[in-house]
């Protein structure tokens, strides 16, 4: 006669479910990361402050987690606006300041139309001064000074005491320019032949020490000091 065994065997367990709240934790770390990306910052950092003081409320697994996705979003998300905000702040510097120059180039070349104009009056002459375009009304006055300008000095410098028909080269001498501290990093630029360039502080230098534009160059310095 068989015996029949009683023996079972055993039942495996069944898995323990995860952790309550562990998603949550690691859901804001990963948002926490992604808030120093500028366009992610604020809702990535938000979204992971939220989701890690859900996580921290419950007191679930990845407390740690959870607590580094806070801290994340409030340092990244923060350094990122920073630069952006400082990014914003140089674009509009340098836009302002190509305005400023474009103002200064049409502001030359209305001049120097108003110095041909002049010289046609004149015998040839060139104008003696800013002033003497303005009385002839040739020139408006305030096409000389911007609203930055300070202490009423005009924005621009002249200076041609040679008549226009014994200027051997007018495409290299220069009759009038902005002042140095107009414009950041160099100056707008007139020449006698009427045409107006934008030229750094290095490129002004090599054009005022050519020994055409010494006068004038001689008469800059005198106009801005030491």
């Amino acid at each position: 006669m068989t015996e029949t065994s009683s023996f079972q065997p055993p039942v495996p367990a069944a898995a323990a479910p995860p952790a309550p709240g562990a998603g949550l934790a690691i859901a804001a770390l990963v948002l926490g990361s992604l808030a120093v990306f500028p366009l992610l910052g604020v809702p990535c950092g938000l979204i992971a402050i939220i989701l890690g003081i859900i996580s921290l409320a419950r007191r679930a697994r990845g407390t740690g987690m959870a607590v580094a996705g806070i801290l994340l979003a409030l340092l990244l998300g923060g350094a990122a606006q920073t630069a952006t905000v400082v990014g914003l702040i140089r674009l509009a510097r340098e836009a302002k300041q190509t305005a400023q120059r474009t103002v200064s180039q049409v502001n030359l070349m209305s001049l120097g139309r108003g110095v041909v104009m002049y010289a046609a009056d004149n015998d040839g002459q060139p104008p003696p001064s800013l002033q003497h375009l303005i009385d002839q009304g040739m020139l408006v006055e305030g096409m000389l000074q911007s609203s930055d300008s300070e202490g009423g000095r005009p924005d621009l410098f002249y200076s041609c005491p040679t008549p226009l028909a014994d200027i051997s080269n007018p495409m290299a001498t220069v009759i009038a320019c902005s002042y140095e501290d107009i414009h950041p990093g160099g100056r707008t630029v007139l020449f006698a032949d009427g045409h107006v360039t934008w030229e750094s502080d290095s490129s002004f230098e090599t054009i005022a020490a050519d020994p055409q534009n010494a006068a004038f160059a001689a008469a800059l310095k005198e106009a801005e000091g030491p």
